[in-house]
């Protein structure tokens, strides 16, 4: 800038303050950009403004432009106004504040800058105070620190809200009053008041440890209470209202105080696994002397509703010495470690939920019974899953479960059994897992996600039997199966598994990739199922033997990667997807986004499965169900099965046409080579249009049902036919060489081209027969003869 050009009483229009008219007294150029103009020290209170220009020229001679319209030098539009302000004074917070347990004599209020403590008297500033019972008397105060106060009462214990009201005429070290409301104003009479509300509310029971779930001795009962207590207002007689274990009530053996806020209650402790549950009775009293409120309502004592009730579960760790059975009765257990020996069998009743401490796992040399159902499947989860038993660690949602939190299920001994019937098993490292030469699973109707690995099997002779089995989202392989392992997988959906790989690297290979399956030299049959969405579908790299592998009647489709992966060095066939009842298409999940894996409507994995050795329900128990809008691809013996865990349970909309009208031939008797005439209407009552070209076409039947009947006229129809629409043809035909009553029969669609809702209504008869070559009978000749 031209540093010449500026003057202030040419170029200061105005400045002006909370008070007035202001007067810059100087100014000075930094540098050819920077101007700084001086004034008297301001220490009031509020907004300040000075307007500059336009005058002040650039080394061109050109002034101002603010407005930036390329018109320089405009009054008003090219002066620059300059603003800023001083806060005022304001009273930052309170405490107490919120809820909080009686007694309360003091409350302390906090500004954010130092005050002038003069400038307040309790008479002055104090414009209210007032609790549950009316006014209460200040009766005094004292300064902690030049920004904190500190206003004294009379010790207040009354249940309710309570309220002091500060005026604004409380000063910083400038003069300048309270500007609670941040307006610039300052010292507003009620616009710049200070609340300081706080509530008083009886005593609760906040938190009590042991809770959730605890391995090994479980220690003392620790109550915490929301406030201070009186310590001379508990006795276990009168105030433990009861404790009872999964063996009968539990003896309280003594209590300590460890502060005025937390009780510490002994008792005999647990050796049997299940829920403890102590009930606590309301009449412990705080300072003030009131009872418990545990429900909420500031009706304290009650002796119903504000009764407190703690419960943890014991869990397990260990070997089973005997035959053991958990059922949903024990509430969530806690897992450590559990060693199933060799001759000794676990049951899990229906509805039981498992979770397991970070490496915890079941370990079976013996049996394992898993009994779920679909109504009350069995959950064997991370301890740190709160989306089933609740938050059993405690920890709110502070930690998440991850996969690998814990080992999963090792079969590990040569006599191994598993029957796993519906279950949920999710996060583990390696959720199934033969460990074992010998070691037998069945899977039933379960589901296996979240997790590194599904099935892991890098064991020969270990058997795997799936089917109905949902294998979901793990990070590595849905299913691991190499060595000389044997597994058979039906009606299974495999998706969303290996998008971190395969996690593992085999000796003189790299790491291979993620899968959906992968496969060593093991024995595989894959059959009815789904493998989609995987990083990869099957991937059989990194191995130099052959496996024996069957994929009949199944869809794979994995956009991400390659739908097989074959080691190139493989001199043994790669399986084909282009027959046996395999296919290559999107099953049409309902929502993957949300682990919905059912089917939806027109899935090209409806009824195009084996009927033989599918079982006879799906993942939550629903029976087969032949869906009437899809074509039937799979066999059909006994029944039409779909692809995957779960069966459709209701018709996909399709198509139907239906011979709604024939009428009956004219004239009704005729000999060969006459013509006849018949017309027809046909109608699609289906949901959806029909797409396709078709032929109608027209026969003469010795009875009225369809067979190895001659065909004598056809007639092409072009699609489209809309949902509802129908349309109507007459035709004329000629006889053939026949003798006899002849029924007229029409067929729509008669070469199937495109599928149908219903077949049987694409046929339709003439009310009438056609006499082809008989005598015409004439009342006043008759003749004999036989027909």
């Amino acid at each position: 800038m031209n540093t010449a050009s500026f003057s202030l009483e040419d170029d200061v229009e105005s400045f002006a303050g909370p008070k007035g008219p202001l007067t810059a007294t100087g100014h000075a150029w930094h540098d050819p950009r920077t101007l700084e103009v001086t004034f008297a020290p301001q220490s009031s209170g509020g907004a300040y403004r000075m307007v500059i220009g336009p005058g002040i020229l650039d080394d061109s001679g050109m002034p101002m432009d603010v407005d930036r319209d390329s018109a320089p030098g405009e009054l008003p539009d090219d002066r620059y106004e300059a603003t800023f302000a001083i806060r005022g004074p304001r009273i930052a917070g309170h405490a107490p504040s919120g809820s909080l347990v009686a007694p309360v004599d003091a409350i302390r209020l906090s500004f954010t800058q130092p005050v002038d403590q003069l400038s307040f008297s309790v008479s002055d500033d104090i414009v209210s105070f007032t609790g549950p019972g009316g006014p209460v008397a200040a009766t005094g105060y004292q300064w902690l620190d030049p920004g904190t106060l500190e206003v004294t009462f009379d010790r207040q214990v009354a249940i309710g809200d309570y309220q002091m009201v500060l005026g604004p005429g409380i000063l910083d070290l400038h003069g300048n009053p309270l500007d609670q409301d941040r307006d610039l104003v300052l010292g507003e009479a009620t616009g710049d008041q200070y609340l300081a509300t706080f509530t008083m509310r009886p005593p609760r029971i906040v938190s009590h440890t042991p809770s959730g779930n605890v391995i090994g001795t479980a220690g003392p009962l620790r109550l915490r209470f929301s406030g201070a207590m009186d310590q001379t207002s508990f006795s276990p007689a009168d105030d433990v209202v009861s404790f009872i274990g999964p063996a009968g009530p539990v003896a309280v053996t003594g209590y300590r105080w460890v502060d005025a806020r937390t009780l510490e209650v002994d008792y005999d402790q647990p050796r049997i696994e299940g829920t403890y549950r102590m009930v606590i009775g309301p009449q412990i009293l705080d300072l003030g002397g009131n009872a418990l409120d545990r429900d909420g309502d500031l009706v304290p004592g009650e002796p119903v509703d504000d009764l407190y009730s703690t419960s943890y579960s014991f869990g397990l760790s260990g070997t089973l010495t005997q035959d053991t059975t958990w059922t949903a009765e024990h509430g969530v257990i806690v897992v450590g470690s559990i060693w199933v020996p060799a001759g000794r069998t676990l049951v899990i009743e229906p509805g039981t939920i498992l979770k397991f401490r970070p490496g915890g796992f079941l370990d079976i040399k013996g049996t394992l019974d898993i009994r779920g159902t679909a109504a009350e499947p069995v959950t064997l989860t991370s301890y740190r899953d709160d989306t089933v038993g609740g938050d059993t660690n405690g920890d709110g949602t502070v930690t998440r479960p991850v996969a690998g939190d814990w080992e999963g299920l090792r079969f590990d001994g040569p006599n191994s059994r598993g029957t796993i019937d519906h279950a949920d098993i999710r996060y583990a490292a390696k959720a199934v897992f033969g460990a074992a030469e010998g070691a037998k699973v069945q899977l039933r109707a379960s589901t296996l996600r979240y997790g590194g690995y599904g099935v892991y099997v890098y064991t020969p002779l270990v058997e795997i039997e799936a089917e109905n089995t949902l294998i979901a989202n793990n990070a590595y392989i849905g299913l691991f199966a190499r060595a000389d392992s044997r597994h058979v997988f039906r009606n299974s959906t495999i998706v969303g598994n290996g998008f971190q790989g395969s996690g593992w690297t085999p000796d003189g290979f790299p790491s291979p990739p993620g899968a959906g399956i992968h496969l060593g030299a093991a024995n595989l049959t894959l059959e009815n199922s789904i493998v989609a969405f995987n990083a990869n579908g099957l991937d059989h790299s990194t191995n130099p033997e052959p496996p024996l592998l069957t994929i009949r009647n199944s869809d794979f489709l994995n956009p991400a990667g390659q739908e097989i992966i074959w080691d190139p060095i493989a001199w043994w066939p790669q399986p084909r997807l282009d027959r046996d009842g395999n296919m290559i298409a999107d099953p049409l999940f309902v929502d993957r986004a949300v682990g919905n894996y059912e089917l939806k409507a027109g899935s090209p994995a409806i009824d195009s499965g084996r009927g033989i050795h599918a079982p006879a329900s799906d993942l939550l128990g629903r029976p087969r169900y032949d869906d009437q809008g899809v074509s039937n691809l799979g066999n059909g013996f006994p029944v039409y099965v779909d692809l995957g865990a779960y069966e459709r349970q209701q018709d996909s909309a399709a198509a139907d046409l239906a011979v709604t009208y024939v009428s009956n031939p004219r004239p009704e008797f005729v000999s060969p080579g006459d013509t006849f005439t018949v017309q027809w209407t046909v109608t699609n009552v289906g949901l959806v249009d029909f797409a396709e070209d078709w032929m109608d076409t027209i026969y003469l039947s010795d009875d009225p049902y369809l067979g190895d009947d001659q065909a004598v006229a056809t007639v092409e129809r072009a699609g489209p036919l809309i949902s509802g629409e129908s349309y109507t043809v007459t035709h004329d035909i000629t006889v053939p060489v026949t003798s006899g009553p002849k029924y007229v029969l029409v067929q729509t669609n008669a070469g199937g081209a495109m599928h149908e809702a219903v077949d049987k209504n694409n046929l339709g008869v003439a009310r009438k027969v056609l006499g082809v070559d008989l005598p015409v009978v004439d009342p006043e000749n008759p003749v004999t003869g036989t027909l």
